[in-house]
């Protein structure tokens, strides 16, 4: 079970900077309409690390 959670953070920290990636190369893009997917894909990273960091305290206690 350990080794399968593991493999779930690595997975899930993955798709954390390819939505960080894809935010980057949409806020450099001269299209003030994709700033906004942007603005969506960091709120979307931040909420994954959000969600790893409570995880993460929380199976500690």
């Amino acid at each position: 079970m350990q080794k399968q959670h593991g493999k779930n953070i690595a997975i899930i920290f993955g798709i954390m900077f390819l939505i960080l990636a894809a935010a980057l190369l949409l806020y450099f893009q001269d299209i003030p309409a994709l700033w906004s997917l942007s603005i969506l894909a960091v709120v979307a990273a931040v909420a994954i690390i959000g969600y790893l960091i409570g995880f993460l305290l929380t199976r500690r206690k």
